[in-house]
């Protein structure tokens, strides 16, 4: 097959004005010679108008000599990765997409998603963390203007993005969903409040736990959420109380700049009467 990917490499080569390159890769796979895919990296590195990268990757090989180097390629503003393995990446492949952000120095939206993370298999091994996706972003030496950031299956954590908030002080999008931490609820609370005390004001927010106090205080004192998501994904966000809170304290604080909202629809939740319920 390492025609097909040489003929590839012929024609990526020419494409001086495209500016999106959506991959699905397979580590393990006899249809990918090691050295055509490195080719093939070395000239997406060159191309000089590529912006955008959405690469989706599978099949974890059990040679790390295999994993995708992603050293050529840099400068992009849109970084979209999905993992599709059962297990979870190796620490040399985590770094490499952390250095990735570092290369690009204009990225304005990042996001790291499992699709597959509810359930996690025992299997994949420790869920993926923030911070590890982030630690090489202490070698930039000047903070980056990070505009949206969207996880899946993985954990954040106030801590993680305390040491980081220096590129997160543009963010307007924040989209957090099946953290699988025991103190998923905890997280996304002390997450928004850490937000909320370096003065950044969301338009958008995505988010499946709700009842920690963190989320309705930022929820009801920034007004100007143009975006906002409320899926509940935890026994406790499903009570009268919840709903009351929303009615009273958040749906006032945003009601002239909500433009899409949607409650509910991530598990059973009776007490949400209009989970579902999608406006825009």
């Amino acid at each position: 097959m390492s025609v097909n990917f040489d003929c590839m490499n012929f024609v990526v080569a020419r494409l001086q004005n495209i500016s999106t390159i959506t991959w699905y890769h397979m580590f393990a796979s006899y249809d990918y010679p090691p050295k055509s895919v490195d080719d093939l990296v070395q000239t997406f590195g060159l191309l000089p108008s590529l912006r955008e990268l959405n690469l989706a990757l599978n099949k974890l090989s059990d040679d790390p000599v295999t994993d995708l180097s992603l050293e050529p390629i840099s400068n992009f503003h849109v970084f979209n990765l999905e993992w599709l393995h059962t297990r979870r990446p190796r620490p040399h492949m985590l770094l490499q997409i952390s250095k990735l952000t570092t290369r690009s120095p204009d990225i304005e939206r990042f996001s790291f998603v499992i699709p597959d993370a509810t359930p996690i298999e025992e299997d994949f091994g420790p869920s993926v963390t923030l911070g590890e996706i982030l630690v090489a972003l202490d070698q930039v030496p000047s903070g980056l203007h990070l505009r949206s950031l969207e996880t899946r299956g993985v954990i954040v954590n106030a801590t993680d993005l305390k040491q980081n908030i220096r590129h997160f002080r543009s963010l307007v999008d924040i989209r957090i969903r099946y953290d699988s931490s025991p103190s998923a609820a905890a997280n996304i609370g002390e997450v928004l409040s850490v937000l909320s005390m370096n003065k950044v004001h969301l338009k958008k927010i995505h988010i499946d736990k709700l009842h920690h106090p963190g989320v309705f205080a930022y929820l009801s004192s920034h007004p100007g959420i143009e975006d906002l998501s409320l899926k509940p994904g935890h026994h406790m966000d499903d009570s009268p109380e919840i709903l009351e809170r929303f009615l009273t304290s958040v749906l006032p604080a945003q009601a002239t700049s909500l433009k899409r909202l949607r409650l509910g629809a991530n598990f059973g939740t009776p007490e949400l009467a209009i989970h579902g319920f999608t406006a825009s």
